[in-house]
């Protein structure tokens, strides 16, 4: 699974059934700003820290949706 391919449809779908973490998803997309950004330099300011604890607590939301 690419995440770059996915739509925003299926990216949700994917986290509701724990096929992918929002940790993952942030983790993957972070790098990829790493990557990209000194080329594109699209981005003034990456909270990286910020969106792994958001998606922490969204992954921990998931989990109490489902459980």
């Amino acid at each position: 699974m690419n995440p770059l391919t996915l739509s925003l449809s299926t990216a949700s779908d994917l986290l509701r059934a724990r096929e992918i973490s929002a940790l993952e998803l942030t983790d993957f997309f972070l790098a990829r700003i790493e990557q990209l950004n000194p080329t594109l330099n699209s981005f003034i300011t990456v909270t990286g820290d910020q969106a792994r604890d958001d998606a922490r607590n969204a992954d921990e939301n998931f989990s109490r949706e489902v459980d």
